[in-house]
């Protein structure tokens, strides 16, 4: 059995597949960033509390699009953090 995810063919369901928050594209776990806000500023997760995806496209392209999801969702204003990755 194939499943395609974003011109991509997943064979293995048993794939853990994220969404990310700026594009909502499918993509393996493993292919995206994982970031959560603190203080309202953007950290590494540290496997506590919510967190959110990015895929490498959406954190290279759309810096103003990204900069309004994490501001209006999790608070996060500025978006400066994401160039450190």
């Amino acid at each position: 059995m194939e499943k395609e995810l974003n011109s991509a063919i997943i064979t293995d369901f048993k794939i853990p597949t994220r969404m990310c928050v700026g594009c909502r594209g499918r993509f393996p776990q493993k292919d995206l960033y994982r970031f959560q806000e603190m203080n309202k500023k953007l950290v590494d997760y540290t496997k506590r509390g919510r967190s959110f995806y990015i895929c490498s496209l959406c954190m290279k392209q759309d810096k103003k699009k990204i900069a309004k999801i994490l501001n209006g969702k999790f608070k996060i204003k500025n978006i400066e953090e994401l160039a450190k990755y």
